[in-house]
């Protein structure tokens, strides 16, 4: 009988409100939409890039976007207003993908121009050039090469 007339005193100090409120909205929107979402550890629910939830007041979490082909994101929060909502946006960049190239003419010491920008003279090995269409030119000619993940071309 203590217990609740001592649960009924601090309800009327303190109010109703105050043990409502200590719950705060968490929202988080996060690019691309199908990115996995984990906060403290856990993986969370979502199919549209969207989390929200109620979280506790004062307590920190880690949230962690990640997926295969893009940088990881991390961010931490502490909810501390009462009736808040917090909102977080996360848009993952796409990790670059990168190929080699081997240059060679005759005769050699031939300019070698990719996309634009003077890369050295012939034969020259670039080890990083990123995956996709480029355009070189050798002693003038220009030719269109397709750039593969891990490939030397």
């Amino acid at each position: 009988m203590k217990k609740i007339i001592v649960f009924s005193i601090l309800l009327s100090m303190f109010g109703l409100n105050t043990f409502a409120q200590s719950k705060q909205f968490l929202y988080i929107k996060f690019t691309p939409a199908d990115a996995t979402l984990s906060i403290n550890g856990v993986e969370q629910e979502t199919t549209d890039g969207v989390f929200e939830d109620l979280m506790l007041l004062n307590k920190e979490y880690s949230c962690t976007v990640s997926k295969e082909g893009y940088t990881t994101e991390r961010r931490n929060i502490v909810m501390r207003n009462p009736n808040e909502t917090y909102v977080i946006k996360i848009n993952l960049k796409k990790v670059p993908k990168y190929g080699s190239l081997l240059v060679k003419s005759t005769p050699s010491r031939a300019d070698i121009i990719i996309d634009g920008q003077f890369k050295g003279q012939t034969p020259r090995y670039i080890p990083e050039i990123l995956v996709g269409e480029h355009k070189v030119s050798v002693f003038g000619v220009e030719h269109t090469i397709n750039i593969e993940e891990g490939k030397e071309s």
